[in-house]
């Protein structure tokens, strides 16, 4: 007898429903884990901690992030991203701004490779790029 994950999720009045919720939701199922197993794989016992983040109930905590991303598969930056948007929303104290600024800064680890051989060709000097230089890079990398 294989287990369910649980009963239906519900909406709560006292939800507040983030995209990090929604995208948790969302993909959930394709860990092929019940909550209670993922609970145990991210570091909780009670495994109602999963329906709480994924219904929006309760937030999801930064130190947890890794672990999902780890758990799901995913780079680890998406989830930081939609993180700070969920802090935007549920915290009134939280500086507004922060998730776009940390998204346009941000690059992916398939990005990664491309900003390290930038930093080693200019010495992490930051330098201004020109928009000959730009194009340059564009055509070279065959975007």
């Amino acid at each position: 007898m294989t287990k369910s994950s649980g009963r239906p999720r519900t909406p709560s009045p006292s939800a507040v429903q983030t995209r990090l919720s929604r995208w948790l939701d969302a993909n959930w199922s394709k860990l092929g884990l019940t909550n209670e197993q993922a609970a145990a794989a991210i570091g909780f016992r009670a495994p109602n901690v999963i329906s709480m983040w994924r219904t929006g109930r309760t937030p999801v905590p930064l130190g947890r992030v890794l672990r999902i991303a780890e758990l799901m598969g995913i780079d680890p930056m998406v989830l930081v991203i939609l993180w700070l948007e969920q802090e935007e929303t549920r915290d009134p104290d939280f500086p507004l701004g922060i998730s776009a600024l940390v998204r346009k800064r941000v690059c992916t680890r398939n990005e990664q490779p491309l900003l390290d051989a930038a930093r080693i060709a200019t010495t992490n000097s930051d330098p201004v790029w020109t928009p000959s230089q730009l194009q340059a890079v564009i055509t070279a990398t065959g975007a």
